[in-house]
């Protein structure tokens, strides 16, 4: 829980940038998807736990009644766009999917990542959430010298 509350203040407090459109990712040739890297937006982080973590944080910060929660882990993803800091929770493989991308990794890689974490692994859930959260705010293409 403490990890999450670092994490949710220190996504307040990071530095505006705009997040990332789904224009900007559909504009994209579809043969160079593979290679394109992602620009974290300062205030995405990542946090994954042993515990439900996500679930506990959302039920603390929630008006609704506290529930049992079986014990499992969990990752969740903390990010903000304009004034609003919100924690997601992850579902099966977007974790390494998301930690592949914030470590500059290629989108390709980052898929390989999530499906070898999870083979049922979304890719179009995983993308949606991308855009969704405003994790990231630029796209970088590689450039080949051909």
């Amino acid at each position: 829980m403490a990890r999450i509350e670092r994490a949710w203040l220190d996504a307040y407090h990071a530095a505006d940038a705009p997040a990332l459109r789904a224009e900007a990712l559909a504009a994209i040739p579809p043969e160079k998807l593979d290679g394109v890297t992602f620009q974290p937006h300062p205030a995405t982080r990542l946090i994954s736990s042993a515990h439900p973590a996500v679930t506990i944080f959302a039920m603390n910060r929630g008006s609704g009644p506290v529930n049992r929660v079986d014990d499992h882990p969990e990752d969740g993803l903390i990010t903000r766009i304009d004034d609003e800091v919100t924690v997601r929770l992850l579902s099966s493989g977007a974790a390494a999917f998301f930690n592949a991308l914030l470590s500059g990794e290629c989108l390709a890689a980052a898929v390989a990542a999530g499906l070898n974490a999870h083979p049922a692994f979304d890719l179009s859930a995983a993308i949606g959430e991308m855009i969704a959260s405003g994790a990231f705010s630029a796209i970088e293409l590689e450039i080949s010298n051909v």
